[in-house]
């Protein structure tokens, strides 16, 4: 609070050059006691739950020689208001800048999801794609020889052939998770 009279009387300074006078200090000297009985609360203090900008501006409104003069109080209810709309300009900004941040955070935490399953599928795409060259390659081998044995007469060969085609036709059972499109 001392601040701001501080404030307030350094501004009046800067604008007149001097402080006021205390035989300008905007009171009469005709002020009288109040009566003995207490007043009751009948209602909120008229600048209660206002806010500083508020206050002062009542304030420079109804006791502009409080502040050394018309020209003082106008520009100090002008330096107020204008702190007072950059604060609320800074809280909006601030606001939506959290707002923004928060959905930014969210879709970071999906893509790195994404990106960890598709890493996944990609690392087993490679080896389905290894194994099904594999299978293909012994598979093959495998029916080759069947032949070879069956051209010799042997019983074998119908095991052996069966076992080619088994191998061959693996791949085809297996579920390839690759990367969708």
């Amino acid at each position: 609070m001392v601040y701001i009279h501080v404030f307030l009387l350094v501004v009046v300074f800067m604008v007149n050059g001097s402080l006021p006078a205390p035989l300008d200090s905007g009171v009469s000297g005709t002020q009288t006691e109040g009566p003995d009985e207490i007043l009751s609360g009948a209602g909120a203090p008229p600048l209660d739950g206002f806010g500083l900008a508020k206050t002062v501006c009542g304030l420079t409104s109804s006791r502009p020689r409080s502040f050394g003069g018309d020209v003082n109080a106008s520009f100090v209810r002008g330096v107020i208001q204008h702190f007072d709309d950059e604060a609320k300009a800074s809280k909006a900004d601030s606001k939506m800048y959290s707002e923004l941040l928060a959905d930014t955070k969210l879709e970071l935490a999906e893509a790195k999801t994404e990106l960890a399953v598709l890493r996944e599928r990609l690392a087993t795409s490679f080896f389905v794609s290894k194994l099904n060259q594999i299978t293909g390659i012994l598979g093959t081998a495998a029916v080759g020889i069947s032949i070879d044995l069956y051209r010799a007469g042997l019983d074998l060969s119908y095991l052996v052939a069966m076992f080619g085609a088994v191998i061959i036709s693996a791949p085809f059972w297996l579920k390839q998770r690759g990367v969708k499109k």
